[in-house]
């Protein structure tokens, strides 16, 4: 396997227990994390019955998926045993898989839908893995998929959380909007929509980071949510965001 691969399993691996014990039990992180999860699902505009929660992680959005789709089969596949443990824990009957994203185990038009959140920019080639994607999915079935955006005033405070935590590697990358519709595009998909998300609530969401994170008052943090909620209607401003949510459709 890739040294680049390895890397990233024995972060992930060591991530685990930060995820378990921190993101997955502090209040803010909780609370985003519905937020979120519920934001990407609300996009979702085609019937689908097999889903691939695609780099599952601890499982998070999986309670969210069965609770809004109670007949939905679920499959969900990352490269860290480590994480999907923590996943298999919290729920115990859920179907996962230890798998590499740029080379997965299925056959050929196996889901009628894929979800990602933060995913792709771990990959060490995105381009293989959507390729994959096409594979697997069924024609005229969607992905949905939440990336990190690459924008001029997030360089700095991405570049300062990369050198002086030790939740990223090298591989870690952003995408800018047009990087990001092209890698779809390119790849045999439709785009069917596009949209910002994350502002000054964003990284109090993800607590386990940086332990000033964690000092977020409750309050304040629904506050900053709320003000989020008008910065992503503001034209220009909105393109500021720390994601971007994208929805596209097999041809």
């Amino acid at each position: 396997m890739d040294k680049s691969k390895l890397k990233e399993i024995e972060l992930h691996d060591k991530l685990s227990n930060k995820y378990e014990n921190i993101r997955l039990k502090n209040k803010n992180g909780l609370y985003y994390n519905k937020i979120w999860s519920e934001k990407i699902l609300d996009k979702i505009s085609k019937d689908f019955n097999n889903v691939l929660d695609y780099g599952c992680g601890t499982c998070t959005f999986y309670k969210y998926i069965i609770s809004k789709y109670d007949n939905t089969n679920y499959i969900g596949t990352d490269i860290s045993f480590s994480m999907i443990n923590v996943g298999k824990k919290e729920f115990k009957n859920i179907n996962v898989a230890v798998a590499d994203g740029e080379k997965l185990p299925f056959k050929n038009n196996s889901f009628d839908l894929i979800i990602g959140r933060g995913i792709l920019h771990h990959l060490i080639n995105p381009e293989k893995g959507i390729k994959e994607l096409s594979r697997i999915l069924k024609g005229n079935k969607q992905v949905i998929f939440s990336e990190p955006n690459n924008n001029i005033l997030l360089s700095i405070p991405r570049f300062i959380a990369k050198k002086t935590t030790k939740h990223f590697t090298k591989t870690h990358k952003d995408f800018k909007r047009k990087e990001l519709i092209k890698l779809f595009q390119s790849n045999g998909f439709k785009i069917r929509s596009i949209e910002n998300f994350g502002y000054f609530a964003f990284p109090f969401g993800l607590p386990d980071i940086m332990p000033i994170l964690r000092l977020m008052p409750f309050s304040l943090f629904k506050i900053l949510i709320k003000i989020d909620k008008i910065i992503s209607k503001i034209p220009y401003i909105k393109i500021l965001s720390w994601h971007t949510i994208i929805l596209a459709e097999k041809e």
